[in-house]
């Protein structure tokens, strides 16, 4: 598990807005507030205004070896200035070669960071998990890189 205080919480997601617009106005506040609110130990722990308990999770599992024993359709989707998790988004698509019919997505979305979910964005990020999820393609798309806009257009990349 990791902890985490309010402070570096928002430290890292404020180091993460690119663009004007890209968090609504008190939105981190509400985010924080959900998350004591759903938790009642985490809350009550260390800091003034709690501390937020994460699972931890391991990377080491995403290399090329894995990667290409993966034989589901796969969508990768991630924020421009996602600076939390390794840049390895693209080459993670590129070793991916075991899919069916070639089924792997991998969208960059414009004006995001890595908590993207409660960004201006969020809608992209919706949009694209429900039609793959659906439908096992993307407005169409079934393969291939791309690059979304702020206006949520998908350009092929």
């Amino acid at each position: 598990m990791t902890l985490t205080t309010r402070s570096a919480l928002m430290d890292q997601w404020n180091a993460e807005i690119a663009c004007d617009g890209q968090v609504e106005e008190g939105i981190q506040d509400l985010v924080w507030r959900a998350m004591m609110d759903n938790d009642p130990i985490g809350r009550t722990w260390g800091a003034p205004d709690g501390v937020a308990r994460v699972r931890t999770f391991f990377l080491w599992g995403w290399n090329p070896a894995t990667a290409a024993k993966i034989s589901v359709p796969t969508l990768i989707i991630y924020g421009a200035s996602d600076r939390s998790v390794p840049a390895t988004q693209t080459q993670l698509y590129e070793d991916l070669d075991g899919v069916p019919d070639g089924r792997r997505v991998l969208f960059k979305v414009d004006c995001a960071g890595h908590l993207f979910g409660w960004e201006s964005q969020r809608r992209v990020l919706h949009h694209i998990s429900k039609q793959w999820l659906k439908h096992r393609e993307v407005d169409g798309y079934t393969t291939g890189k791309f690059f979304v806009d702020t206006e949520g257009t998908i350009h092929p990349q």
